[in-house]
């Protein structure tokens, strides 16, 4: 369920990926530019994206040892603690709304969905978003 609902949200969110999928980070730094290439194709995006939650406290950019071109991000304690928060809220909304469905209903619900993020897509795609 969460896959699904995530997936929804995150095609149409505009310059919030980072924010929205801080787990990327929990493994360690990772490479600004790396970022862009899983996040978002417009790097300045991305860039504002990282200032916004350096400022904030939730993550920490340095320059990388190997190479003076390149800026290190990783995910302060604060941003662990919110990705524990906002997990724990994925749970409880999940057991919410799925948890007394068998694993037949849970697929049929989850299909349904895949559909709906599909034609969203689509419809996303023929505006130019």
């Amino acid at each position: 369920m969460q896959r699904a609902v995530g997936g929804l949200a995150q095609g149409h969110q505009r310059g919030g990926g980072l924010e929205g999928d801080l787990r990327r980070l929990g493994d360690g730094p990772q490479r600004q530019a790396d970022l862009v290439r899983l996040l978002d194709p417009d790097a300045a995006t991305t860039a504002r994206t990282v200032r916004r939650l350096e400022q904030t406290g939730l993550l920490r950019r340095y320059p990388c040892a190997d190479d003076k071109r390149a800026y290190l991000i990783e995910a302060t304690t604060a941003s662990h603690a919110l990705r524990e928060q906002v997990e724990s809220l994925w749970h409880q909304l999940e057991d919410a709304t799925s948890g007394n469905l068998s694993p037949a209903e849970q697929a049929d619900v989850l299909h349904v969905l895949e559909a709906l993020e599909s034609r969203l897509t689509r419809a996303a795609a023929r505006r130019g978003a």
